[in-house]
């Protein structure tokens, strides 16, 4: 036994093993982010804004699935391993609060978020494990990231297409080196027989994380419909839209899903499989992460009427402007004065 299996922080063959609250709180936020990558898209309906959103969502989707498969591999409830999580929390919580403006003003923010959580992790990891084979396994994450990290950084820090193409690159060596298993200098790849995962723990990872997608379409589709009047048409989207959700809640968590366990305790290849399940998922989450809606009160529509002590001609003027609105003159051409 190792000393890490010592002090109860990797996970043994001890029966089922159910997700946690701690990683539930961690979805939320994910959730989040990636309602964010379909409002970005919304606000940019062309190539360029397909191409930045498809960046923006791969980004925060490797951030998640490296995330799984170490609260796969770890204990989540553990101190050490429940620090590194909220780490990962706070990192994409930053990641999120500036997915509008990544491609723009934002953009070293973002990318310095991406590398800090990351490496975090990998560190983090390093220095709490005790066992020298089991730093291994870390260790070829930090090779890897730390390679990444030069095109992400600079990406931050250059202008126009340039950006979009060296994140690319960063995304493809994120994405690639995993495939390869992590093949490091002086380390090798990472061997297959320490793919071994808990699969009832990550197949409920996958189906926990798609269950809250679908309650943000949920709530998104509920939202809207309250925010404006119910007509006929409005009433046949919101049917609509209830049976799209019922359709992929049918789809993947009452069938795919429940199956996703067995095909992990029966795969020939389980590492293949952990390898490639995060791209296998990626195509499901846009469909269930809908844009946060626009409420009316966001474009509020001027008043009709002047406000108590302007005088009642001032209503009929279009150039005069109420307290809360600004103003081009305090004097409106019908002879109205601001009070005060």
């Amino acid at each position: 036994m190792t000393a890490d299996r010592a002090v109860g922080l990797a996970r043994e063959d001890e029966g089922p093993q159910r997700a946690t609250l701690l990683e539930l709180f961690l979805d939320l936020v994910f959730v989040a982010a990636l309602a964010l990558t379909s409002r970005t898209l919304a606000q940019r309906l062309d190539w360029v804004g397909a191409f930045q959103t498809v960046v923006l969502l791969l980004a925060i989707w490797w951030v998640w699935s490296v995330t799984a498969l170490v609260t796969d591999l770890y204990h989540p409830q553990r101190p050490p391993i429940l620090a590194m999580t909220l780490w990962v929390m706070l990192g994409t919580l930053l990641m999120a609060g500036t997915l509008p403006d990544a491609f723009s003003d934002h953009a070293l923010v973002f990318a310095s978020a991406y590398v800090a959580i990351n490496l975090g992790r990998g560190l983090f990891l390093v220095a709490t494990l005790h066992d020298r084979a089991a730093h291994l396994h870390p260790s070829r994450f930090v090779f890897w990231f730390l390679v990444s990290a030069v095109p992400w950084l600079a990406g931050g820090l250059v202008t126009g297409p340039a950006r979009g193409l060296l994140w690319t690159a960063a995304l493809a060596i994120d994405y690639g080196s995993a495939w390869l298993r992590y093949p490091t200098p002086r380390l090798g790849r990472i061997p297959l027989s320490q793919y071994t995962v808990a699969a009832d723990h990550l197949a409920e990872r996958y189906q926990q994380f798609f269950t809250l997608a679908l309650g943000d379409l949920v709530l998104v589709t509920t939202l809207t419909y309250a925010d404006n009047d119910a007509t006929i048409s409005r009433n046949a989207a919101l049917l609509l839209a209830f049976a799209v959700t019922v359709l992929l809640w049918q789809i993947y968590v009452h069938r795919a899903g429940a199956l996703l366990k067995a095909t992990i305790e029966s795969s020939r290849d389980p590492g293949g499989f952990v390898r490639s399940a995060p791209n296998t998922h990626l195509p499901w989450w846009p469909a269930s992460s809908p844009p946060p809606p626009a409420s009316r009160s966001s474009s509020p529509t001027p008043p009709t009427t002047p406000p108590p002590g302007w005088p009642a001609s001032c209503s009929a003027d279009p150039r005069c402007s109420w307290p809360d609105e600004p103003a081009s003159s305090t004097r409106c051409s019908a002879g109205c004065h601001r009070p005060g």
